[in-house]
């Protein structure tokens, strides 16, 4: 919102030959284009402790993408 984006939008642990890497960044947008369009609200994401030390999908958040959502004033 405001032109910035969330800190991430999916958080999770890969295991390739061996190593385990973390990957914690922002893949989901919600992207729109309108006039009569201005984002008011958004949900905001939890914060990692929240979330668990395993990432995602976690016993509350069983997605391993985070819920995007917002609110949009619409003028005609």
């Amino acid at each position: 919102m405001n032109n910035h984006e969330p800190t991430y939008t999916t958080w999770k642990f890969k295991s390739r030959e061996g190593n385990e890497k973390e990957e914690s960044r922002t893949i989901d947008y919600i992207f729109y284009r309108s006039k009569n369009l201005t984002p008011i609200s958004y949900l905001e994401f939890p914060p990692k402790t929240d979330i668990g030390p395993n990432g995602l999908p976690s016993t509350n958040y069983p997605s391993d993408h985070l819920s995007l959502q917002t609110i949009f004033l619409i003028r005609s």
